[in-house]
């Protein structure tokens, strides 16, 4: 195990301890308060404890050496409303430089946990603040293009801010680390902060937009900047539709184009 293995590891076994305590004694005393349990109406807000369906039916990336295409389909379970845990099973569609033969197989399975740890719905200016972390499996195939190699851990910590009637503020702060994998596959230690806006509209529309700034933790370095720019429609209070777009403003590009369209349904 090099260095920076051990290092990743340990940092990760105190973000995961500090995440136990956090999410065992705040969710329990904010259950005994009666906050009543405002939900999103688009399902946008990361801080919320919700049962939702969601199914991705068109995924294309385009990347330097290959083209991807695929499916996900992904339900979370809001087992009280101060906690949730979900999964999200990939199906990929791959071809190497661009090439006319594909092959296809299942991604990586990511499993989550959340648990809200502060939240006032009647409050303007802060609302709740959530804790929770996403396991990356190693389920998908390296070589043949659709799965990273690696196992991964990302605790995070998301708020949301009531801006206006109709806008809100969702900061997130994500520690991105592999636990080990494929040895081609490379180690990963990444801080990603995501300063995500929502604006909902009339007729159920809404818009968000995502910037991100990734910061390498392995050499300290500003490795990325995306935005992800996403333009939804909620047909009835449960269905809903949303097109996102991701994009590379500035450092080293990962992506030449990501879009995504999802199908989503919503529990109440």
């Amino acid at each position: 195990m090099t260095s920076g293995q051990k290092s990743a590891k340990s940092n990760v076994f105190v973000t995961v301890a500090a995440l136990i305590v956090l999410s065992v004694y705040p969710p329990m005393w904010a259950l005994a308060q009666d906050n009543g349990n405002e939900l999103s109406r688009n399902g946008m807000d990361p801080t919320e404890a919700r049962s939702r369906i969601d199914f991705l039916f068109a995924d294309v990336r385009g990347v330097r050496d290959r083209d991807l295409f695929g499916f996900t389909i992904s339900g979370n379970y809001a087992f009280a409303r101060w906690g949730s845990f979900g999964v999200e099973v990939p199906y990929l569609y791959t071809n190497a430089d661009f090439s006319e033969l594909y092959e296809d197989g299942w991604g990586d399975v990511k499993l989550e946990a959340m648990a809200v740890v502060y939240n006032r719905p009647g409050e303007r200016a802060y609302k709740s603040v959530a804790v929770g972390a996403e396991f990356l499996t190693n389920t998908g195939d390296y070589e043949g293009g659709t799965g990273l190699g690696y196992y991964a851990i990302a605790p995070y910590v998301a708020a949301s801010f009531p801006l206006a009637e109709n806008l809100f503020f969702a900061p997130i702060i994500r520690d991105y680390v592999s636990l080990g994998g494929d040895e081609d596959a490379g180690e990963i230690n990444e801080l990603r902060v995501q300063l995500l806006s929502v604006y909902e509209g009339e007729s159920g529309f809404w818009i968000g937009l995502q910037p991100e700034v990734i910061v390498d933790l392995t050499g300290f370095k500003f490795a990325n900047y995306p935005l992800r720019t996403t333009i939804g429609k909620m047909v009835n209070e449960n269905l809903g539709f949303a097109a996102q777009l991701t994009t590379d403003l500035a450092g080293e590009s990962r992506v030449d184009y990501l879009a995504s369209f999802r199908m989503l349904y919503l529990f109440d």
